[in-house]
Order: structure tokens, then C-alpha cells, then sequence
């Protein structure tokens, strides 16, 4: 990192944003061993640097930039801290439409992409459509 081309992040520690090219460089000391990530947004950075707060210095090569929350995760949050405040039928109505998203819930969120979309989509009209289902009514 060339200090000139940097300027610290107010307010943070260990965070500087490139100021020709926009993108956040964070860097974070752990046991006498430096390490540097560069970022697009401030709050990958700040997110990469707590993460890294606790960590191992043998933990670090298992830190992902892209770990994000599943979808299952967001779900037990949701009925944690938003369902309290829903209607019955409305949580009713909630739970019937998770019911079918179960198949995605171990994808990261990040990963539930249109393709992965695009397969969920068709293995319900598969199922719906087939003679078994039809034959339940």
C-alpha cells in the first residue's frame, strides 16, 4: 500500500479508502502477522476487519469475504424477532410460503442466484405436475 494514494476512514481503525480508485483497503494486525484485504464498499471492509477481531491467527485462512447468513438463518431471525408482531394468519401465510423455499435454506444467500432460482422453479412445477400430486387432488 502506498500511503499517498490512501486516506484513512474516519472513525475506523485499520480501514483507507484508495482515492483514485475508490475501492477500501483494511488491514489488520494479529499476533505480530499483517493482514491487508481490498474492498469495494466501506462495509465489506468494516465487516472483513470485526470478523477478523476474534479470529486465530490459524483461523484467518478460513475467513471467507463472501460468508454470508443462509437462507434457513434469515428465516429463525425473522420468526425470532418479526413474527411477534404479525397477525396469526399473517405468520400462517408466512410459514406456508417458506414451506416450498425449504430446498434453498442451506444456500448462502449470496449464492441464490437466478440459476438456482430457475431450478427451484422447475423441480416444484415438475412435482405439481406430476401424476402422484394430481391424484391427491
Amino acid at each position: 500500500m502506498r500511503k499517498k494514494n490512501f486516506k484513512k476512514i474516519k472513525d475506523t481503525t485499520g480501514i483507507y479508502v484508495n482515492q483514485n480508485t475508490g475501492t477500501y483497503y483494511a488491514e489488520k494486525r494479529i499476533k505480530g502477522t499483517l493482514f491487508t484485504k481490498s474492498f469495494e464498499t466501506l462495509e465489506n471492509a468494516k465487516r472483513w476487519h470485526v470478523y477478523l477481531k476474534g479470529a486465530n491467527v490459524e483461523d484467518v485462512h478460513l475467513i471467507n469475504e463472501t460468508s454470508c447468513s443462509t437462507l434457513k438463518a434469515f428465516w429463525q431471525n425473522m420468526q425470532t424477532y418479526h413474527f411477534p408482531l404479525l397477525a396469526t394468519s399473517t405468520k400462517e401465510v408466512w410459514i406456508r410460503r417458506y414451506k416450498l423455499l425449504e430446498r434453498l435454506e442451506n444456500l448462502p444467500m449470496d449464492q441464490i442466484a437466478p440459476s438456482k432460482i430457475t431450478e427451484w422453479v422447475q423441480y416444484w412445477v415438475n412435482q405439481f405436475g406430476s401424476d402422484v400430486y394430481q391424484e391427491n387432488g
